[in-house]
């Protein structure tokens, strides 16, 4: 069941999140001007294709309207968070939110 939380500054998240301090966390960080596949980053944290994930939280970081700032989305990439793209199209946060998510899960196999 996907948890939704608060929204919070970018840095406030990823220095105040105790799953990223410590390395277990994997996550995507979204992106409209550059980023991997969405497919092909589940991909990659697979571990394998019928056990996509280890049951570790996966972190979704969706920005605000106008989208995240190059140096927001290094500090993201420094504690490891990949940055993917959810296609050419630009959506509403509200939007790339709720189609990351069912994106995630259905690349997952969580959707059956």
């Amino acid at each position: 069941m996907p948890l939704v939380y608060e929204p919070v500054g970018l840095k406030e998240f990823l220095e105040g999140s105790e799953p990223v301090r410590h390395g277990s966390t994997k996550g995507f960080i979204f992106w409209e001007d550059r980023g991997a596949s969405l497919n092909e980053a589940v991909k990659k944290i697979s571990v394998s294709p019928d056990h996509p994930f280890t049951g570790s939280p996966i972190h979704l970081l969706i920005g605000s309207e106008g989208g995240f700032t190059k140096g927001e989305i290094a500090l993201a990439e420094e504690k490891g968070y990949q940055v993917v793209s959810l296609g050419r199209r630009i959506l509403r946060a509200e939007t790339a939110a709720l189609s990351a998510v069912t994106l995630v899960q259905f690349l997952s196999g969580d959707m059956g």
